[in-house]
């Protein structure tokens, strides 16, 4: 088998993306051997080093930008790399329906440091919650599997949170604006645990300031009860 066919069976039955290792087995080859073949399919397009010895497929009809969606290769990657991680911010908040604009990049929330990725026309920018695997998800389908992303209330904490990693408090406040109407009271009550206290006071604030007082009851009387003093909005 061939490096091409080997590619093209994978691509048959759905599969995205394959290591180094998996492509000599395959092959029944050398790992040099098969490196020399990923040179030649590189140059035809056909595939894209994302991270050391893992590879992702290009479709004939990504072949002209020469990348993929990252969220059709995100979560093999993280279990490849064993990183617990969800999709977040604007790229949640625009697969949640509320983004203003396409964010420029793709967006991951780690518990750990991770280097960036970036390939033509592709940027995974990772950021860093210490307890991002304990963070409610939710499964979204891709073309290829699936991935985890931050639920509704989750991004609206991280959105606060992150500000001004994301263009600061005007534009958290227009991606609130819509994602305020499918946020739940209930969860983001439950999320001021798992986020510091001056997130749920700046959150709630901006939700108030939005007129979503519907969804601030429980926040304010959880800052109540916390006693906390005045913090500033940014």
């Amino acid at each position: 088998m061939t490096a091409r066919d080997y590619i093209d069976t994978l691509a048959s039955k759905g599969v995205a993306w394959f290591t180094l290792q998996s492509l000599a087995e395959g092959q029944q080859v050398s790992a040099e051997a098969a490196r020399r073949a990923l040179g030649r399919l590189k140059k035809q397009r056909r595939v894209i080093s994302i991270y050391p010895e893992f590879f992702v497929i290009v479709p004939p009809d990504y072949r002209e930008t020469g990348t993929v969606p990252a969220s059709w290769f995100i979560d093999p990657l993280m279990n490849c790399l064993s990183k617990n991680y969800y999709v977040s911010l604007l790229s949640a908040a625009q697969l949640h329906g509320a983004a203003h604009q396409a964010p420029m990049v793709f967006q991951v929330m780690l518990e750990q440091p991770q280097k960036p990725i970036r390939e033509k026309n592709l940027t995974v920018q990772f950021y860093v919650r210490s307890n991002a695997g304990s963070m409610p998800t939710v499964k979204i389908q891709s073309p290829t599997g699936y991935f985890f992303c931050a639920t509704p209330e989750t991004t609206a904490f991280d959105l606060i949170g992150y500000a001004n990693r994301i263009a600061g408090l005007n534009n958290v406040a227009t991606v609130l604006s819509e994602l305020r109407e499918v946020l739940d009271a209930e969860k983001l009550l439950k999320l001021t645990t798992f986020s510091p206290k001056t997130w749920t006071q700046r959150l709630g604030f901006m939700l108030d300031f939005l007129d979503a007082q519907e969804l601030t009851e429980g926040l304010f009387e959880m800052v109540e009860q916390w006693r906390v003093t005045p913090t500033a909005l940014n």
